[in-house]
């Protein structure tokens, strides 16, 4: 007898199902129907909007995702860098402590003697200078000028550490370093320790050398070499203190 109660139960549960079911089915169809019905009866150019519209929006989502996924690379892809600098100067007496010698490619055999210019960098200290070299080296890259458009255009400069910004090369306050000398083939840039005593030859190294030649030429080149570096030590004081 209980058996047969709890069959009628379950056979009526199971009819109000499909009938809810049918019920949520028919809503369905028919407001699929009135879509169908009123998007038919739009004009042409209407559906030319919706269409341009949807393709914006995808074009939207496209461009964020390649935004986001760029984004992540390039911080990943700092993170090793930083990692990198960190281990490669920790093998340095000086880390972070940098000089990069433009010098003539006929007199690299003598370098200390002969170079042009020799940029000190100490990242420590975020301090940089630049040395002359001796005047039979450097006066044929020399020009004065009194006309500020030549000053700036023509002038070699340098990333200056102890201002975060650009600086000028003035020799003897009355010359300048024309750039397009400089950063010809004819000139090397070579990176050593700041002892001159190691010539570095690694990766982030020939990067800041290159950096100085770039940025020398023009103010707009991308500051990645010297804020990687800035970025590695100010890691590795968080690392220390903690």
């Amino acid at each position: 007898m209980s058996n047969n109660i709890y069959n009628d139960l379950a056979f009526k549960q199971y009819n109000i199902f499909i009938f809810n079911f049918e019920l949520f089915a028919e809503y369905i169809f028919y407001t699929l129907t009135l879509v169908k019905n009123k998007t038919i009866s739009l004009p042409y150019y209407q559906h030319f909007i919706n269409i341009i519209f949807i393709f914006l929006i995808i074009i939207i989502f496209y461009i964020l995702y390649r935004d986001i996924t760029y984004r992540d690379a390039d911080k990943s892809r700092r993170c090793i860098d930083i990692e990198d600098t960190i281990k490669i100067n920790s093998k340095l007496s000086e880390p972070y402590n940098y000089n990069i010698f433009i010098i003539n490619k006929n007199d690299t055999k003598d370098m200390l003697k002969k170079f042009c210019l020799c940029i000190k960098y100490d990242f420590v200290n975020e301090k940089s200078e630049v040395i002359f070299g001796a005047r039979n080296y450097i006066e044929h890259l020399l020009y004065s000028s009194k006309n500020i458009n030549d000053m700036y255009s023509k002038a070699f400069s340098v990333f200056n550490l102890n201002k975060l910004d650009v600086d000028l090369i003035t020799y003897e306050n009355t010359y300048y370093i024309n750039k397009s000398v400089i950063t010809s083939p004819e000139y090397l840039y070579i990176i050593t320790t700041s002892d001159n005593n190691i010539i570095l030859k690694d990766k982030y190294s020939v990067e800041l050398s290159r950096f100085i030649k770039k940025y020398g030429f023009d103010n707009s080149t991308n500051l990645t070499p010297i804020y990687n570096i800035l970025y590695a030590i100010d890691n590795q004081k968080n690392k220390n203190s903690i």
